[in-house]
Parts: structure tokens; C-alpha cells; sequence
């Protein structure tokens, strides 16, 4: 049941952390990286959902979970995620080249060939990987927040079928291992009142480049850390 998979301990952990749903990487999450990964075998010849070696997901989680500073395993989920948007991306790209290459005459196969990204270069095409991947990192965030926020509201809700999920996890808020609350609190004062965003180096990095996709970034960082956090924190408040 979905209400069982929420109220599992990582899940209801995230939730009632809406503000860090993903831990830092430790000593203990790269250990139990590696051995839930010591099983997996498959190279590129197994065409595995159009994935690459298993070798280099997990280089390439390894250096997602320093860049934003998450445990190993859930960088190896959006590494993984990204791969197997690729085939949408290619089409969607596709029918908008598509679309180009019927107004674009002669210059229509160059259009075709840019907008599918194939005149990139290899550290072209590794930026807008890790663009894709900040995305998914981003959106899974925001959806925490989104998720914490309704559970909340339907704990005080006269008839609601998430209600006893929603109880179940404003008593977490209040008496979880740390101060749910206050930490919240102090996420929002820290972003709207000191103006500090608290978003991992890289994602600080991308926001302050002078570029559409730097703002792109520091919009959606916004987007997942305002007003939900808000509402979140003036709902769940003790009485």
C-alpha cells in the first residue's frame, strides 16, 4: 500500500525533513553502496534499458553524491533516472527538429543534427547530463516538500483518507530525534531572511553563472525550498 511505502523509516525520515529529504554521503552510506551494488554485473553488450556498464553508473554516482553532497545510493537512483530519459529526450528533440527541418529548406539536416545533440562534444554532452541530473534532483526535492505539505494539512482535515498518514507524521515533526520544526524554521529564516539559498556548491556554482541556465537553476532551487517549506512550518507549528 502507498501509505505503508510513506510511512516506511527512510520515507517518513525525508518527510519529516522536507527541507534535506536526501542525507550527506558517510562512511556507512558508501559502504552500503557498495554492497548492494557488489551483485550487479552487466556491461553495455547486455543493453540493459539502454543503460552503460554498471561500472560507470557507479563512477558516475560516486561523483554526483560528492557534487550535491547526497548518499551514494540515491545519486546512483538519479544517475539511473537520467539514462532512461535519454530515449524521451531524443524523441522529443527529434519532432522538434522535426518541426525546424520543414521551415528550414537545405538547413534542415543541420537543424535535425544540432537539436539532437549530435555535433556536441564530449564535455558538451557531460554538462548537459549533469544539468539533467540537477533537474531530477531538484524536482524529487520539491515533490518531498509538496508531499510533507499535504500530509500535513490532512492530519487536520475533518475527513481526509491521508489523515492517520498525516498524523502519523506531525507526530514525527514533534518528536522525531532532532527538532523537525525548528529545523525548518531556521532553513526558511536562512534562505528568505539571510538570503542564504544553503544549496549544495554546485548548485551555487550554476546559479551564479551569468547565463539562462544558471537562472534556470536558481529558479528551480527556489522553487522547491519557498513557499511549501512555508506553509509547512505555520501548519505543523505546535498549539
Amino acid at each position: 500500500m502507498l501509505s505503508e511505502y510513506l510511512l516506511s523509516p527512510t520515507h517518513l525520515k525525508a518527510l519529516s525533513r522536507p527541507h534535506a529529504p536526501f542525507p550527506p554521503p558517510s562512511a556507512a552510506s558508501k559502504q552500503d553502496f557498495e554492497s548492494r551494488t557488489a551483485a550487479i554485473h552487466f556491461d553495455s553488450a547486455d543493453q540493459l534499458a539502454s543503460l552503460p556498464p554498471i561500472k560507470t553508473l557507479k563512477e558516475e554516482a560516486l561523483q554526483l553524491s560528492v557534487s550535491l553532497k547526497i548518499e551514494e545510493l540515491t545519486a546512483l537512483r538519479i544517475v539511473i533516472l537520467e539514462y532512461q530519459a535519454r530515449e524521451t529526450v531524443a524523441l522529443l528533440r527529434a519532432s522538434t527538429s522535426h518541426t525546424a527541418d520543414q521551415a528550414g529548406g537545405l538547413f534542415g539536416s543541420d537543424n535535425a543534427a544540432n537539436n539532437a545533440g549530435q555535433n556536441n562534444t564530449p564535455e558538451e554532452k557531460k554538462e548537459k547530463a549533469l544539468q539533467r541530473r540537477i533537474a531530477i534532483y531538484l524536482q524529487e526535492r520539491r515533490y518531498v516538500v509538496k508531499c510533507a505539505t499535504y500530509l500535513v494539512r490532512a492530519s487536520f482535515a475533518k475527513r481526509n483518507t491521508w489523515k492517520p498518514v498525516g498524523r502519523r507524521l506531525v507526530s514525527e515533526l514533534k518528536t522525531g530525534e532532532s527538532d523537525a520544526l525548528k529545523e525548518i524554521i531556521k532553513a526558511i529564516r536562512s534562505r528568505v531572511v539571510g538570503n542564504d539559498a544553503g544549496a549544495p556548491q554546485l548548485i551555487e556554482d550554476k546559479a551564479s553563472e551569468d547565463s539562462a541556465e544558471g537562472m534556470e537553476t536558481l529558479f528551480q532551487w527556489d522553487k522547491q525550498v519557498g513557499p511549501c517549506l512555508m506553509a509547512l512550518s505555520q501548519i505543523a507549528q505546535p498549539s
